[in-house]
């Protein structure tokens, strides 16, 4: 009897059965991974599981003045910005460089940090540049969610 009611309270008041996953390296390349995929094919709607409700991006771009212009987005305008940007594009491909990963101490945020070479063909004209791309991440729910996108155009090659 006491076992059934050992295994009753941890039932009740243990972890969930669907508890959410640790931070890890392994699962935010994971995370990565898939959503580069869901980008280099197009797939916005792909994207939209791993955004945290409130998301947040960041991108900062050259100016043809030399100067960086600084576009930021939530959530929505974000996936309908992605959503624009591939429509338009053709041959959209990207090669991420290996991503460093910064877990916090608690376990309940991390980082990550990757180059990314970029190219696709806007217009007939072949464009290429290189990003810096750092993704915060964080646990919510059964999964673990982007919260933050910032991306910084490097180096970039116009026609």
């Amino acid at each position: 009897m006491s076992r059934l009611i050992i295994v009753l309270i941890l039932l009740v008041f243990g972890a969930p059965a669907h508890a959410t996953p640790p931070l890890s390296a392994t699962a935010l390349a994971t995370i990565d991974r898939a959503t580069l995929k869901a980008t280099q094919q197009g797939d916005v709607l792909g994207l939209a599981p791993y955004l945290a409700e409130n998301f947040q991006a960041s991108i900062k771009v050259p100016t043809e003045q030399g100067r960086f212009q600084t576009l930021l987005f939530n959530r929505e305008e974000f996936l309908l910005y992605a959503w624009h940007a591939l429509s338009v594009a053709q041959d959209y491909q990207i090669r991420a460089q290996q991503a460093d990963y910064r877990i916090a101490k608690d376990g309940r945020t991390a980082v990550g940090t990757a180059i990314l070479d970029e190219s696709l063909h806007w217009e007939g004209q072949a464009l290429r540049y290189t990003t810096r791309r750092t993704t915060h991440y964080s646990p919510s729910q059964n999964q673990i969610v982007i919260t933050l996108l910032e991306v910084q155009v490097l180096k970039w090659e116009q026609p």
